[in-house]
């Protein structure tokens, strides 16, 4: 199991952290990231929003 946290900023202010996990334990930043994204649509987040996110992803 790969655990990180994501870091979801919105213009220059923190908007959001995901402390996340991923049963694959090779899972790259870029998978981290796009489960972020989906939780992000799945707490009613427009596109746009999610789109112009800049998401650091740093280990848990």
């Amino acid at each position: 199991m790969a655990k990180r946290t994501v870091d979801v900023f919105l213009g220059d202010k923190r908007a959001y952290v995901f402390c996340l996990e991923s049963s694959n334990r090779s899972a790259t930043d870029y998978e981290f990231i796009e489960l972020a994204k989906e939780v992000m649509r799945k707490n009613a987040c427009s596109d746009k929003t999610v789109a112009d996110a800049h998401f650091v992803v740093s280990p848990a």
